[in-house]
């Protein structure tokens, strides 16, 4: 064998050898590539037992507490504002508000809704009325009207009751 032949054998060898080096470096990145995105994916996947027991909170403060489904879509909220009245908002899969429950100046009420937004049933404080007048001081004592109202899907009354 030539010295030329040699040195044509050995350029070869060390090619080769850069081939599989390179071969072995793109099979490792295409599996970081797709290995990288999955990565806590399982934690996602895998939920803790039921029977784990979780720590349970002496008290949680706040001033909205809003539930969301798997989707981000929030499906239930409870909160206040300022005037002290407090809220129970529930809405449907697509986000709408579908019934709200809440307790206010003027008392507790139950309104339900329509997928267009429109009121169809209120149970409950719709406005004060004067009950009865105290004969010292002549003053008027007020108490919440309790009354259920429906409504049409145009929002016409249908019936109340008182």
């Amino acid at each position: 064998m030539t010295a030329v032949e040699q040195r044509l054998i050995a350029r070869l060898e060390r090619l080769e050898a850069r081939c599989r080096r390179e071969r072995w470096i793109a099979i490792l990145a295409g599996i970081l590539w797709v290995a990288f995105p999955l990565v806590g994916q399982d934690q996602l996947l895998i939920r803790e037992p039921l029977n784990i027991r979780q720590p349970i909170e002496e008290a949680i403060r706040a001033r909205h507490i809003s539930l969301v489904d798997d989707r981000g879509v929030q499906r239930a909220a409870l909160t206040t504002d300022r005037a002290g009245s407090v809220f129970l908002l529930l809405f449907d899969r697509d986000g709408k508000l579908r019934t709200d429950i809440q307790v206010g100046n003027l008392g507790p009420s139950l309104n339900l809704y329509d997928a267009t937004g429109r009121v169809r049933a209120v149970a409950g404080s719709t406005n004060l009325v004067a009950s009865r007048v105290a004969s010292a001081g002549g003053q008027v004592e007020r108490e919440p009207a309790s009354s259920l109202v429906l409504f049409d899907k145009d929002g016409k009354l249908l019936w109340r009751a008182p």
